[in-house]
């Protein structure tokens, strides 16, 4: 069974996040640009846990405007409530930067209509993050900034914030108790625009880089690309009885356009396989992807799905079976076997994701 995936990177371990609460107007500056007001108390929203991602790519959902807004990302190490002022600090476990991606038009509305922003804030791929770090005030002391196409265009410091960390532990604590696990996008400084296809991003701290992202418009991609190629891999420990998954998308280039990497709890090697290549065509869909050439290492599951070899194992059938109905969706597919020194990428994914359940 597929375990809750939606984890982040803190000190080469895996940590499984909870859930992802997020701040407005918490720089004076930003409050400005979106005409309006400093409010006496921290304004909490959600974004959904499925919004999380750490991909380098940016996939931007179709015909909406979505802007970009840097912020500086809290992970919490322990679960609290009523936490005071003086202790806030002994609850954090990481912080890194995010990006709290906005449907902006979206968002505009419904504060028109006094209605709530989750759906604005809360789609696939909206809740970007970098690796998480432990705590050093002194290296937080410099400015953290966003680069599109090479040039700065966001850029800020803690100290600058309207309510500090501190602060918003001790406020949202006293209002709900709060989870090891828990992230805290704290709020975003001046500066927020609308990204594209084809743009590029950075996020990172004084002279350090945290993270780069490309931006993808699937309706651009499939029109100028056409076909794809899908690498896949699972790994199974019997041991510990433990599994993981990954995939590694690319375009006609030879360009990384997409991955994953998941955990999977209870999974034979072949279920495993299999598992990757479902959640890999899953994908394929959700990026609206036509033309699909797959590659897997698992000769078996190669000759299985081509009808060469029957399945014959019961579980292995179900797996089987949902394979064919999504190759089903697309126009065109083949898939072939390849040796695993040409998988390189999917097989360290597929261990990457095993490794999120120890």
């Amino acid at each position: 069974m597929v375990k809750n995936n939606y984890s982040v990177l803190i000190n080469n371990k895996y940590v499984e996040v909870s859930n992802i609460y997020a701040v407005g107007r918490n720089y004076i500056d930003h409050a400005k640009e979106m005409k309006s007001g400093v409010s006496k108390n921290p304004i909490f929203f959600q974004k959904a846990l499925t919004s999380l991602s750490k991909s380098p790519t940016i996939i931007l959902p179709n015909k909406r405007e979505i802007h970009h807004e840097l912020e500086v990302v809290v992970l919490l190490g322990k679960s609290g409530d009523n936490i005071s002022i003086n202790n806030a600090m002994d609850y954090i476990q990481g912080i890194g930067l995010g990006l709290d991606l906005t449907d902006r038009k979206l968002q505009s509305e419904l504060k028109r209509k006094s209605l709530p922003w989750f759906i604005s804030k809360s789609f696939k791929g909206s809740a970007v993050v970098s690796e998480f770090y432990t705590w050093d005030k002194s290296r937080w002391k410099n400015k953290f900034w966003l680069k599109r196409n090479n040039e700065i265009v966001q850029s800020g410091k803690i100290i600058d914030m309207v309510f500090s960390i501190k602060q918003l532990i001790n406020y949202l604590s006293k209002r709900i108790p709060l989870l090891n696990g828990d992230l805290i996008f704290t709020g975003t400084p001046s500066g927020v625009g609308a990204i594209t296809h084809g743009d590029k991003l950075e996020m990172g701290l004084g002279k350090e880089s945290f993270m780069k992202i490309d931006v993808i418009d699937y309706v651009s991609m499939n029109e100028e690309l056409g076909t794809f190629s899908l690498f896949v891999d699972g790994a199974a420990d019997l041991h510990s009885k433990t599994a993981g998954i990954g995939g590694v998308f690319y375009n006609d280039d030879n360009e990384e356009v997409y991955s994953f990497s998941e955990y999977l709890d209870d999974a034979t090697n072949n279920e495993a396989e299999y598992t990757a290549l479902i959640e890999g065509l899953k994908y394929g869909l959700e990026l609206k992807l036509i033309n699909i050439n797959i590659y897997s290492d698992s000769e078996l599951i190669v000759n299985q799905v081509n009808g060469d070899y029957k399945v014959k194992n019961d579980r292995m059938k179900k797996l089987h079976h949902i394979v064919l109905n999504l190759l089903e969706q697309y126009d065109n597919w083949v898939i072939n076997h390849v040796m695993r020194d040409d998988n390189i990428i999917a097989d360290k994914l597929s261990k990457d994701g095993r490794k999120k359940g120890r």
